[in-house]
C-alpha cells in the first residue's frame, strides 16, 4: 500500500504515523498522525515501529 494517498486534489499521508526524534540539544521530540479510519491497533502498531527503531538507532549511535 503506498503511503500517499489524494485527498480532494491533495496529497496527504495515506496511514497513522509516529515519528521520534532527537534534536539538537539532545531532547526527544514526538510527532504523532493519526488517520480518521485507522483502529487503535493500526495507531498502537504505528507507536511500536517507532518505538522500536528509536531505540535501536540511539543505541547505535550514542551522543557523544
Amino acid at each position: 500500500m503506498s503511503t500517499q494517498e489524494t485527498e480532494q486534489g491533495q496529497q496527504v499521508e495515506a496511514r497513522s504515523s509516529v515519528k521520534i526524534s532527537l534534536n539538537a540539544k539532545g531532547e526527544i521530540q514526538a510527532e504523532v498522525k493519526v488517520r480518521v479510519g485507522d483502529t487503535s491497533e493500526e495507531v498502537g502498531e504505528a507507536r511500536r515501529l517507532a518505538e522500536i527503531n528509536f531505540d535501536l538507532l540511539r543505541s547505535k549511535y550514542p551522543r557523544s
